[in-house]
């Protein structure tokens, strides 16, 4: 966050005028300029926008003062491509929408991470709850991107995008998609089996099954925020994708022996929108049955970068099967100017030199503002923010939540008979 000194000079004025030397009075009409500098935090004014990146962990966004919305764009990790032919991972969802803040709220922001193949072994999950392969040959499940307020649990969920599911092996057993109220199921080769489940905003996604709700090759279920591991007995070693993260995570998928080589994929996580999200979009990610790159939505949107959310290419190698696009999430918001006015201060009568005059006052008021105002009398004037009190040739106000209304008292003491203008 960058900080900028601006040094503003407003029409805070008092002219004074020389009556007559002789006499050694001079009569008050209005003071000439105060000086006021408020230090603003900030880029400026205006609309700013604010890019999170995937970066493996959380990272955390302050509300700026005076602001009480944002509008936000967020992009669910696409899940791993598995290995050979049609086993590409889902992509994960998108959502935006305008959330109601409060200013010095501190947000979490998660952004995911898309899910890995590592060929031969286990395929660790994306960051935000992908859910790992069951190892050799799936490919894991995307992380969910997501905003909270505080720490990252389903209580403090403001908006989150689903990742996708991660691929098994083989044909038909691609990922699926992450998002909307209900994510996707992750694929499979056979009609008598079952992929993951998507997550829904109630529950975890069920394992993807093969011949019966109690097999050993069954899929993990997916949990609160966390996509479940695809099959890892060791009996099988066609594994199965990882379930994409979510509000409630999807479910990995089976494993297959090696004689008939097909796991299934993994289910997407559910996307969640708060009652503090407002005018929302929300669009769950897609699948792809050929094996190629599986595009996720919102990519004409501003702020889009290539990739970002895609599910990854399935392949016939180790090799080229390609990982998930991490997700992404955007923050923008408007800084209103900050504003100071005052009224004018009463004329002071006739003053002889060398004598205090006054008080008399001015009321000063202001808004948006970010930071303390210091007042700077000219000379032969002192200030009070109250009628009986320490007077001073300079005064500090500091507003509350970034307004001030603030009676400020003036003395006038001239030294020399001249104009004081």
């Amino acid at each position: 966050m960058k900080r900028i000194l601006l040094n503003q000079k407003l029409p805070y004025s008092f002219h004074l005028h020389a009556k007559d030397a002789s006499t050694n009075k001079v009569s008050v009409g209005y003071v000439v300029v105060v000086l006021i500098c408020m230090l603003f935090s900030g880029t400026g004014w205006g609309q700013v926008v604010q890019t999170y990146s995937y970066t493996g962990s959380n990272q955390t966004f302050v509300v700026p003062t005076g602001v009480t919305s944002i509008d936000v764009k967020i992009w669910g990790a696409g899940g791993a491509a598995g290995y050979y032919g049609s086993t590409s991972g889902g992509s994960g969802a998108f959502l935006k929408g305008t959330l109601a803040v409060t200013p010095g709220q501190t947000l979490t922001i998660v952004v995911g991470g898309g899910g890995t193949y590592s060929g031969s072994v286990v395929s660790n999950g994306g960051f935000g709850g992908g859910g790992n392969s069951g190892g050799s040959y799936g490919g894991s499940g995307g992380g969910f991107s997501g905003i909270f307020a505080g720490s990252v649990s389903q209580t403090n969920a403001l908006a989150i995008a689903g990742g996708g599911g991660g691929g098994g092996a083989y044909s038909q057993t691609y990922g699926g998609a992450g998002g909307a109220t209900s994510a996707s199921n992750g694929g499979n080769y056979s009609t008598s089996y079952t992929g993951g489940n998507g997550g829904t905003v109630s529950a975890g996604g069920i394992g993807g099954q093969y011949n019966g709700s109690s097999n050993v090759r069954n899929g993990n279920a997916g949990a609160a925020l966390q996509g479940g591991a695809g099959n890892s007995s060791s009996t099988y070693n066609y594994r199965g994708g990882g379930g994409g993260g979510g509000f409630y995570g999807g479910g990995g998928g089976y494993s297959s022996g090696s004689t008939t080589y097909y796991s299934s994929g993994g289910g997407g996580g559910a996307s969640y929108i708060s009652s503090s999200l407002a005018s929302t979009t929300n669009i769950i990610g897609t699948t792809n049955t050929s094996g190629n790159a599986t595009q996720a939505p919102g990519n004409s949107e501003i702020g889009y970068v290539a990739g970002i959310g895609n599910g990854g290419k399935g392949s016939g190698t180790d090799v080229t099967t390609a990982p998930g696009g991490n997700g992404l999430v955007l923050i923008t918001y408007t800084i209103t100017s900050p504003y100071v006015n005052t009224t004018n201060v009463t004329s002071f009568s006739n003053v002889c030199v060398n004598t205090v005059s006054g008080p008399n006052s001015t009321t000063l008021t202001g808004g948006n503002l970010t930071g303390n105002i210091t007042l700077t009398a000219p000379t032969g004037y002192t200030l009070s923010t109250t009628s009986g009190g320490t007077y001073s040739s300079s005064l500090v106000l500091t507003p509350s939540s970034g307004n001030i209304s603030q009676v400020v008292y003036v003395k006038f003491n001239p030294i020399l008979a001249q104009s004081y203008n």
